[in-house]
């Protein structure tokens, strides 16, 4: 029979003839006893597979996950070693029921394995190859697709005791963990690993953003302190590097590459528009000659940024007077052969150079020209800001076709017209370095 009339509800437990009434508060006590040091709120959820609690020396509870003997250290199931080890989940409940989660969906999909599943859901390179799907990721331009895939590719493919890194899960990659892959990965030199952990950290923000579907919750990757070393910086060309560059590419029978620095330098464009890299979508970029008008104007659209250039080639006086601005450029595109395509393109195939090409031309020039070894070719194009700004213009988004100024805190308006008085201005500067007198008064050319 019921207990007291301020306890109506209970459990009849079998015995006998009769049965063992037992109250609903004892079971609550009970309940409570058995289930310490976990809250009521714990006792009420149902914990994952595998997914143990436990109560520390202090008082609080953390939670671990512990795979079953059959996935234990070392057993391999299709050839393929157990993507998933024992974890400390921590003691925030709800991140470790995710962990656990998705530490027992790797672990599925290491049994599906058995049947020609060859990447296990939730690790690493499954990670990599999701963020390689989406959107983001695939609006980005072709090289620098590349250049991160070779770096997940990297990150996966490191060697661990049983498998690779890209079979970890990861949801459990935690802050040290991070920086152990850096450490591993500072071998190959402070640029790759730094470039390595950049990419990872983008790709686990958006993993973060889509907890749902990856399992990430934290990102690992984030105010790691990474080196960046000196070489980082771009070093900008001086004038008399040009000259001497443009006159070793004539020498070498590489004109297209005399004009392209001309472009890179005069117009301060990127490379990758200037040789027209491709980007991965079908939009016209980089400089045509149906948008070059000799004397006149030159056209042109940006791969990077997808801005759209138009840069006036002389200057007109009021009194009928024409100075060119540009001279060094116009006589450069002058010497190539004129056609219906790209202005900079491998002559004997008709195409734009590959990037390799590009490389390798380059460093035979530097060569032949007795140049330093850390000119790149960008650097035409951070020299010719420079000049600019030596000059005395600060913004050249008109000419260069930067979108922000980051460096100043003058805003002007983007014109043709602005376009027309940095270039004067720049003419002026060119003047100026060639009537410089030494000590004697005799004038000289800066050139050496």
């Amino acid at each position: 029979m019921p207990g007291s009339s301020g306890d109506m509800c209970g459990l009849v437990i079998a015995g006998g003839s009769s049965g063992v009434w037992i109250s609903t508060s004892f079971l609550h006590a009970l309940l409570m006893a058995r289930t310490q040091p976990r809250t009521w709120t714990l006792a009420k959820t149902e914990l994952p597979r595998y997914m143990r609690v436990k109560k520390l020396a202090d008082g609080s509870t953390a939670f671990y996950w512990q795979p079953p003997n059959w996935a234990k250290r070392g057993v391999k199931r299709n050839g393929r070693p157990s993507p998933v080890r024992a974890t400390a989940l921590g003691k925030d409940l709800v991140n470790a029921i995710g962990m656990a989660n998705a530490l027992n969906d790797g672990l599925d999909g290491w049994r599906v394995g058995e049947e020609g599943t060859a990447e296990t859901v939730g690790s690493i390179a499954w990670l990599f190859n999701w963020y390689r799907k989406s959107r983001l990721f695939s609006e980005k331009a072709e090289k620098t697709r590349k250049d991160y895939t070779r770096m997940m590719e990297m990150v996966a493919n490191l060697p661990m005791k049983t498998g690779t890194l890209g079979t970890r899960m990861a949801s459990v990659v935690d802050g040290a963990a991070a920086d152990k892959i850096y450490d591993r990965l500072l071998k190959r030199g402070d640029r790759t690993a730094t470039y390595a952990m950049q990419v990872c950290r983008l790709v686990w923000t958006q993993a973060v953003r889509h907890s749902s579907t990856t399992k990430v919750a934290t990102n690992p990757f984030l105010k790691m302190r990474l080196r960046s070393g000196a070489k980082s910086i771009t070093r900008a060309t001086s004038r008399a590097e040009y000259e001497l560059y443009r006159q070793a590419a004539h020498d070498l029978g590489y004109p297209e590459f005399a004009a392209a620095a001309a472009v890179c330098f005069e117009l301060c464009q990127r490379v990758s528009t200037v040789f027209d890299y491709p980007t991965g979508d079908k939009l016209a970029r980089g400089i045509y000659w149906a948008d070059y008008q000799p004397g006149q104007v030159i056209r042109l659209r940006q791969n990077k940024t997808n801005v759209s250039l138009e840069l006036p080639l002389v200057l007109r006086e009021a009194d009928g007077a024409i100075t060119p601005l540009y001279p060094e450029l116009e006589d450069e595109l002058s010497k190539l052969a004129g056609n219906d395509g790209n202005i900079i393109v491998n002559p004997r195939s008709g195409q734009p150079f590959t990037e390799r090409a590009v490389s390798t031309r380059h460093r035979q020039i530097c060569l032949a020209a007795k140049l330093p070894k850390d000119m790149t070719f960008t650097g035409f194009r951070h020299g010719g800001i420079t000049e600019l700004g030596d000059a005395g213009e600060t913004d050249v988004r008109a000419i260069s076709g930067h979108k922000h100024m980051s460096t100043t805190i003058i805003y002007n308006k983007v014109t043709t017209h602005k376009a027309k008085r940095i270039a004067e201005a720049r003419r002026r500067h060119i003047e100026l370095l060639g009537e410089i007198e030494d000590d004697n008064g005799t004038r000289r050319s800066p050139l050496p």
